[in-house]
């Protein structure tokens, strides 16, 4: 086989794999998140890349001011009175959001449901 073959089999298989930037992923893949591909470049940066939520925290401020500029960011965009970055997604993320819902309606007097 030519090189171009080879390089064409190859890039024609890499389209086989979901990647956000040649579509969207189907419902239901907790595992496969939603990860532009700036937000990986972001997690290479020497200073997140090896981020360990243990360590202690005078070592962890730098994460902190981005979470806490993130959080500050999301507020002023959505009008919202307050926001959180955790549980991050799977079932814990969405039971959260659950939560977060029956929250909201029960402040609306709501109380039809309960868990």
């Amino acid at each position: 086989m030519s090189e171009v073959d080879v390089i064409r089999h190859f890039t024609r298989l890499s389209t086989w794999n979901y990647a956000i930037d040649l579509g969207l992923y189907p419902p239901r893949f907790c595992t496969m998140k939603y990860n532009p591909r700036i937000n990986e470049q972001a997690a290479r940066v020497d200073g997140m890349a090896w981020i360990h939520p243990y360590q202690p925290d005078s070592l962890s401020q730098g994460a902190m001011q981005v979470i806490s500029e993130l959080e500050r960011c999301l507020l002023e965009i959505t009008g919202m009175d307050a926001i959180t970055l955790q549980p991050a997604a799977g079932a814990h993320g969405e039971f959260t959001g659950i939560l977060m819902i029956h929250a909201a309606l029960a402040a609306k007097g709501n109380r039809a449901k309960r868990f």
